[in-house]
């Protein structure tokens, strides 16, 4: 999708090669706003999801 989107949009500059999924996978994010009546995080720096359904839905 990316690649057709910079085709799309003349951003490609002359003999530039095809951006590929190697080119980008390093620098995506995924961020994620949940709300829950439950707690979801083990520790100050929520990297450690406890909430099974936030689990399964991240997975998803």
């Amino acid at each position: 999708m990316i690649d057709a989107w910079l085709r799309q949009n003349g951003k490609y500059q002359k003999k530039e090669s095809k951006i590929t999924w190697q080119d980008i996978e390093d620098c995506l994010v995924l961020i994620s706003s949940n709300f829950s009546t439950q707690t979801s995080y083990e520790n100050q720096t929520k990297k450690s999801i406890t909430n099974r359904y936030v689990q399964t839905a991240m997975t998803d």
